[in-house]
């Protein structure tokens, strides 16, 4: 047939006059159609469905095929349907059967694919005629190239969030998002929804979810919409392409809504209220309580008067409703400070309600300001009266403690005391003399000698209650005839009834072994008690009248302090600070205690404070006592009599030779 059509059209191309391309395009046409006539009579088999492309379950699969080649395939009465995974060639036989309903182009039935596993195949088919009782192949064509089956539903792996039992807050926005992460290992996830239903089962809520990313899927719910508080439940429901389900994901026990914060106030304080007064180590207690969730966490911030921040504080629950944190408040400047609870429950609800205010710090003791009696002297039985003030820069003098009208009723050099207390129970303590003399007229009794230039004649003694690591103690408030401003003590231990002696001389002390070269403005003796082994370091501020200076024409560099050291006045390092109208002032560091002087440089060797605490203190040289004084007397009188011994012995032996002779 097609020589013969071949043969017919290069006759007609000869014999006519229109252009060989469109003779040629006339050709191709044919040979289309040719071709066609021949794929029809060859196959003449269609798949209807499963189409390319479709996915399906593996169950109740509609098989259409239809054919266009009667006349061959009259009567199809069996299919055999196969299977190739991915189109590797491999034909997996899915069913061999009798077919269903056939009309005079097309053939269908319902075919289970549960024989196969999940994924994408090419589908065969193959029809048989039945010819004298007897079952011929009549074709067989790859009718769909890409299918998928698949009967797993996706897997919800993990929520993301929120946590089971989680507890959730109705404040702020009062919104939150539910996340999970889904994966369906044939087909796609095709919706996903979250079926949210209270603690009875009643659903409450439903909330499409949308896929931002990957296998990710959230919804962002309104917790004002579930009705209320309490606890709520969350099921997925996650659907793929074919509508596999699964259900089977939920929050256990569930989510709690917690719109109420906790319950804390000021009251709430243990140990602590508005205008209190603090030092040292301090616990910060509060109680606090949830009606919904639990408490999650506890924090203190502590701000200053002017409401700038200095420290927050977390705090540990250690039982109960008690949430608590110790703190140094020596570790903040002496002042007025306010505290505030910030109290959360595990939803997040917060509650910063409880405050306390105007709490003050204080770790600085007080000093004793003035402290003298007059009059001084006083006479014997008369009366003396004495005041004493003190000040405290940070919670104020609570109690000041001395005797009015101390005792006269003995002569000599008495001492009386005055304690000052702060709010915080800090204290410090100042001892002055004062000297009672023999009323005119009246027997002095057995008194001895006059006193010493060379003893003390001024001395203050300053008691401390304690002094703390960090936290400088200062005595300060000198009577200026000491030539000394203040004196401020660092420890390195916690020191306790620490006393300062501070002694002034008129001249060389007695116990000193050489006079301070050059001009001296004081000559004096620092002493301690309970603080020797815990010293850190003291710095001494002391004072010198620029009327003294000039007088002994010193430029205010040409004065220094100077340490009585091994028998020798060492100069130390010596800090010019300031100056008033009056005095000069200079800052000396010490590590120890001992005699010194202020006076003038005369190019005396300057040692560090460390060399200084190697020294030999000056004591007082020996005093002859009475015993000395008779034996030296014994002594005397012993010679005598011998002397009159010798002396009658003599004239005895004179006196027998003279009578011999005679």
């Amino acid at each position: 047939m097609q020589n013969i059509v071949c043969i017919s059209i290069k006759k007609r191309m000869a014999k006519s006059n229109l252009p060989v391309k469109v003779w040629l395009f006339s050709l191709a046409v044919l040979f289309g159609v040719i071709f066609l006539m021949n794929f029809v009579s060859a196959s003449g088999l269609a798949m209807r469905n499963p189409g390319n492309g479709t996915n399906f379950t593996k169950t109740n699969v509609l098989v259409n095929v239809s054919y266009t080649n009667d006349t061959i395939l009259t009567s199809p009465t069996n299919i055999t349907i196969w299977a190739s995974p991915n189109g590797n060639g491999t034909m997996l036989n899915v069913t061999s059967r009798v077919i269903g309903t056939c009309t005079a182009n097309a053939c269908w039935t319902l075919v289970n694919f549960t024989s196969i596993a999940d994924g994408n195949y090419s589908i065969n088919v193959t029809l048989y005629n039945l010819t004298s009782g007897s079952a011929d192949v009549i074709i067989t064509n790859n009718l769909s190239s890409f299918v998928r089956f698949d009967s797993t539903p996706p897997n919800v792996s993990a929520f993301t969030a929120p946590i089971n039992a989680q507890n959730i807050s109705q404040n702020v926005s009062g919104n939150f998002t539910i996340n999970v992460s889904i994966v369906d290992s044939t087909l796609l996830v095709q919706a996903v929804y979250f079926n949210i239903t209270n603690i009875t089962g009643t659903q409450v809520y439903i909330a499409n979810a949308t896929n931002p990313s990957g296998n990710f899927w959230n919804a962002t719910l309104n917790t004002h919409a579930l009705g209320g508080e309490g606890v709520y439940n969350v099921t997925i429901y996650a659907n793929d392409t074919v509508n596999n389900l699964n259900n089977s994901r939920a929050l256990a026990n569930g989510i709690r809504i917690d719109g109420t914060r906790p319950r804390a106030a000021a009251a709430n304080f243990s140990g602590l209220a508005n205008g209190q007064n603090l030092t040292g180590t301090f616990m910060l207690n509060i109680s606090v309580s949830d009606d919904n969730s639990s408490i999650g966490s506890v924090m203190f911030n502590i701000t200053n008067s002017s409401g700038a921040q200095n420290l927050t504080l977390f705090t540990t629950n250690p039982t109960g409703n008690v949430w608590n944190v110790s703190f140094n408040t020596a570790n903040f400047l002496g002042g007025v400070y306010n505290i505030t609870a910030y109290v959360n429950d595990t939803a997040g609800n917060q509650n910063n309600t409880a405050k306390v205010f105007t709490v003050r710090f204080d770790n600085t003791v007080p000093s004793v300001s003035t402290f003298s009696c007059t009059p001084d002297p006083v006479q014997k039985d008369a009366t003396i009266t004495c005041s004493c003030t003190g000040s405290d820069d940070d919670s104020g003098i609570n109690i000041t403690t001395y005797t009015t009208n101390p005792s006269t009723s003995e002569t000599g050099s008495i001492s009386t005391s005055c304690t000052v207390s702060n709010h915080v129970g800090l204290s410090a303590s100042s001892t002055i003399q004062y000297r009672v003399n023999q009323a005119p007229g009246s027997s002095a009794g057995s008194g001895g000698g006059g006193s010493s230039t060379t003893a003390p004649s001024k001395k203050v003694v300053n008691t401390l209650d304690k002094i703390t690591p960090g936290a400088a103690a200062i005595v300060k408030n000198f009577d200026k005839e000491y030539g000394v401003k203040e004196i401020t003590i660092d420890v390195n231990n916690p020191a306790q009834n620490v006393k300062i002696t501070v002694s002034k001389y008129d001249g060389k002390p007695a116990e000193v072994s050489v006079e301070k070269s050059g001009n001296v403005y004081k000559y004096l003796q620092i002493s301690a008690e309970n603080v020797q082994d815990k010293l850190s370091k003291a710095i001494v501020r002391i004072q010198v009248e620029k009327s003294w200076a000039n007088g002994k024409s010193l430029a205010k560099d040409k004065i220094s302090m100077f340490k009585f050291i091994n028998g020798d006045w060492k100069e130390l390092p010596t800090t010019f600070k300031e100056e008033d109208a009056t005095n000069y002032y200079y800052d000396v560091e010490l590590l120890s205690f001992s005699f010194f002087a202020i006076g003038e440089k005369v190019q005396e060797q300057v040692v560090t404070p460390e060399e200084a605490t190697t020294v030999s203190e000056p004591t007082a040289p020996p005093v002859e006592t009475e015993k000395t004084s008779n034996a030296a007397v014994t002594g005397v009188i012993i010679g005598i009599i011998i002397l009159i011994v010798i002396i009658g012995a003599v004239i005895f032996f004179i006196q027998k030779k003279k009578k011999k002779f005679w």
